[in-house]
């Protein structure tokens, strides 16, 4: 595949300038739906800032936790090639830590500006999946996220990855997860078309998306995931996501028969 693209001269990693363009996709979708919902301009193009940087801080922070075992195992190399043990520990970014960090970054910002984060939440949420998607497609190009060894025709063969094993047959995983990713974006978009309880449409993103990695993970090549009870890091949060949806669901309904 392509992991980098020349522009004017300059080589740009391919994964990056498709996440940009899901950030701004993202953005037009804000923008078009943002006066549904009661929040200032200001705040909009505030949060859009710090949930950025939570997305950056957070996904680093969960990579190098996932690598610590290699990290502890050769410190030494800190002293002796910088270059390499940096590129090879924190060079990464994990997507569950970005959202962590997304979120924390959000409801930060609405409790220190008073923002309603319900209101936040119902505008932003359906967003996530579009711009984890069309990133997901940057991975593909970028050789990253590879999944398991696979014959022809289901399984693709990198030429120029940094990452995946080049020459070798196997299943385009990012690719599923971004059409999947796109799927759940245009089930959000339907849903709330009409006024929905915020518990609601953070459940189905949850349990949703939460599925979808669960699963995916089992095709997953790359073995940098991080290992807990014979699962992945990724695994075990998606089960949390899914609980925790589950639980959004029945609260929400149980508030509608309150009242």
């Amino acid at each position: 595949m392509h992991p980098f693209i020349e522009i004017f001269g300059l080589q740009i990693g391919t994964y990056s300038i498709f996440a940009l363009i899901g950030f701004f996709s993202g953005a037009v979708v804000v923008l078009l739906r943002r006066k549904k919902y009661p929040l200032a301009p200001f705040d909009i193009l505030a949060l859009f800032g710090v949930i950025i940087v939570g997305v950056i801080v957070g996904s680093k922070i969960l990579y190098i936790i996932t690598r610590l075992p290699g990290i502890i195992k050769n410190f030494g190399y800190l002293f002796t090639d910088f270059q390499k043990f940096s590129d090879a520990y924190f060079g990464g970014m994990v997507f569950y830590g970005g959202l962590i960090g997304a979120a924390v970054a959000a409801f930060g910002y609405c409790r220190y500006m008073k923002v309603d984060f319900s209101q936040v939440c119902l505008l932003f949420v359906p967003i996530i999946p579009l711009i984890h998607g069309i990133a997901r497609i940057g991975c593909f190009f970028a050789g990253c996220c590879y999944g398991i060894h696979t014959p022809a025709p289901w399984g693709v063969a990198f030429t120029h990855s940094l990452g995946a094993p080049n020459g070798v047959t196997l299943l385009p995983v990012q690719l599923y997860e971004a059409a999947l990713n796109l799927i759940i974006f245009a089930a959000l978009m339907l849903y709330t078309r009409k006024p929905r309880n915020v518990k609601n449409v953070l459940a189905i993103y949850m349990v949703s998306y939460g599925i979808v990695r669960f699963v995916l993970e089992f095709f997953r090549g790359d073995a940098i995931r991080g290992v807990f009870m014979g699962i992945s890091t990724s695994q075990v949060i998606s089960l949390i996501l899914i609980a925790g949806g589950l639980f959004l669901v029945f609260a929400a309904q149980k508030r509608e028969k309150v009242v």
